[in-house]
């Protein structure tokens, strides 16, 4: 009699985690939780969005690049270190005129030393 009643009453706790679904992949709709990011949304807007003409179509001047010479990279590099330690306030001035007066320097490299 005692067999019966413990086997219904095992399956009756067993059957309703049995019976529910595995809702553990499901997402809601979106294929994956990374697509529903700010940067997924902003790089998928830029790829449909088209490019904008150009405003002045007459203009000649050349957009500067935003790279530093490769000749001076180490002296960028060691430009910055300076400005991050303390009391280093005459090495940076003087390293930053050794940049700005090297000729091979661009003017991103005079920009960022002149800073």
């Amino acid at each position: 009699m005692k067999t019966p009643l413990l086997l219904s009453a095992a399956l009756s706790l067993l059957l309703p985690v049995m019976a529910s679904p595995v809702l553990a992949q499901d997402y809601g709709g979106v294929s994956a939780p990374q697509d529903n990011t700010r940067a997924a949304r902003r790089a998928k807007s830029e790829k449909s969005a088209p490019k904008a003409a150009p405003l002045f179509v007459n203009a000649t001047r050349e957009e500067p690049k935003q790279a530093g010479s490769p000749a001076l990279t180490k002296q960028v590099n060691a430009l910055f270190e300076l400005q991050g330690k303390d009391g280093s306030d005459d090495e940076v001035i003087a390293k930053a005129d050794a940049i700005l007066a090297d000729s091979h320097g661009n003017a991103f490299d005079k920009s960022t030393a002149g800073y």
